[in-house]
């Protein structure tokens, strides 16, 4: 301490070594040896003057900063994505009408309350069946009052789950060690043919993931089954809320003339539809402001079809009709899970799986794996090879060979002759030993 220097203000600048260990952690910076070197120039035997500190290193040191926290930000908030995490809840309901080519009185009307959930860049819908009205030309179809549907955003896909109203008749215990069952499928979205949760999804989803296929060019919102034909394409055009870009205003989607039946095999549509016409429809029609962005407040989704003896391709009329309103909107509070503890995944994410197979597994409070795990993997490879054994008659009991079917028959009727013969020779067995006997 004999060669320390002590200035009067009380405290000590570091001498020559702490300088140098400063000086080494630098070295590869020419701006901060400037500053340091400008630094230990300094004399504390006062307040520094801040020209004694301040140089062109310091400045230019500043200036780049400044810089790149601007970059930074702008880029966080380019593309419709904001630097902080949207969370929110909603509350609303929708109507979905079912309409003739007439357009006159609606076939039926079907009414649901919803609730959207979204917080950390995932989503979950949850909708309740209200109830439903019919035409007096359509009977009414046995639907159960109370049904709830609901659908989240899992790893490589979406989880959707169908709770009915339970009978009053049936106890709890009658269900013991029946478990119930929930869907994974490898969609962006909810299922397209679920109209009220997809117009749900459509208004309130931030920047929704839909079925884009290039430039211009979408996969028709036809169905679920469809989605992976390859004649599957349309032409679309969308427009975005406000300068964020991140809900949907409008979306309209325009087939290219090509219809599919049932099967999944297509034909072209005949004039004057042959080269295509306006398909679908969805638009915002009302907005509200929530924690300073731009939300839906109501919208409409429409699907087309051709008029009977139609004129021209906008000779269409809405088939289906649907409407969502919001009743109120909050901040995003984790949701009270509808589905058991514990439930069977009936799992078609992985694409190594043909159509129609499922993985069947258990999953303990709504937890899924991704496909990438390695658990997920030796149980897709599994299923796979098994679903794959053409000669496997538990799986594919149609496949039985010829020979197979003559064998078992025959087997069959050995057995019944062995089956009538056996009896008979214990009786006959038994009486003749009595009579030897006697």
């Amino acid at each position: 301490m004999a060669n320390a220097h002590i200035p009067k203000h009380g405290f000590s600048y570091p001498g020559c070594y702490g300088r140098k260990l400063l000086t080494r952690s630098c070295h590869r910076s020419n701006l901060f040896q400037g500053v340091l070197k400008r630094l230990s120039q300094c004399q504390y035997s006062g307040l520094t003057p801040f020209s004694q500190v301040w140089s062109k290193q310091c400045f230019w040191f500043v200036c780049l900063l400044i810089c790149a926290v601007l970059a930074v930000s702008n880029f966080v908030c380019a593309g419709g994505e904001l630097s902080e995490v949207l969370s929110f809840a909603v509350k609303g309901e929708v109507t979905i009408f079912v309409l003739p080519s007439s357009g006159t009185n609606a076939i039926s009307k079907s009414r649901y309350t919803v609730d959207f959930f979204c917080a950390n860049h995932n989503w979950q819908i949850e909708s309740r069946f209200e109830g439903a009205a019919y035409s007096a030309t359509q009977p009414p179809i046995m639907t159960q009052t109370g049904t709830v549907q609901t659908c989240k955003r899992i790893a490589d896909g979406v989880r959707l789950y169908t709770r009915f109203q339970k009978p009053e008749k049936v106890d709890d215990a009658d269900n013991k060690g029946v478990f119930e069952t929930a869907s994974a499928m490898p969609l962006t979205f909810p299922p397209i043919e679920e109209f009220d949760l997809f117009l749900t999804w459509l208004s309130l989803c931030p920047s929704p993931e839909l079925p884009v296929m290039g430039e211009g060019k979408i996969k028709r919102l036809l169905g679920t089954p469809l989605l992976d034909n390859p004649k599957n394409q349309g032409t679309y055009r969308a427009k975005y809320l406000g300068e964020e870009r991140l809900f949907l205003a409008d979306l309209t989607i325009d087939n290219d003339g090509v219809r599919f039946k049932p099967d999944g095999s297509s034909f072209q549509f005949s004039k004057p539809f042959e080269n295509g016409f306006q398909e679908f429809t969805f638009r915002v029609t009302e907005t509200t402001n929530f924690d300073g962005h731009i939300f839906p407040a109501a919208s409409e989704m429409k699907r087309f079809a051709p008029m009977p003896r139609p004129k021209s391709r906008e000779h269409v009329y809405s088939v289906v009709l649907g409407r969502f309103r919001l009743l109120s909107i909050g901040r995003a509070e984790k949701p009270e899970s509808l589905l058991p503890t514990r439930f069977v995944a009936l799992d078609t994410r992985s694409p190594v799986l043909k159509k129609g197979v499922t993985a069947n597994y258990m999953v303990t409070n709504d937890e899924w794996l991704a496909l990438t795990n390695d658990r997920m993997k030796q149980l897709v490879k599994v299923v796979a090879q098994e679903k794959a054994r053409p000669d496997d008659s538990r799986d594919y009991p149609d496949r039985i060979s010829p020979s197979m079917g003559r064998t078992r028959q025959w087997a069959i009727r050995l057995l019944i002759c062995f089956s009538a013969v056996v009896p008979v020779g214990l009786c006959g067995f038994y009486f003749w030993s009595k009579h030897k006997q006697k």
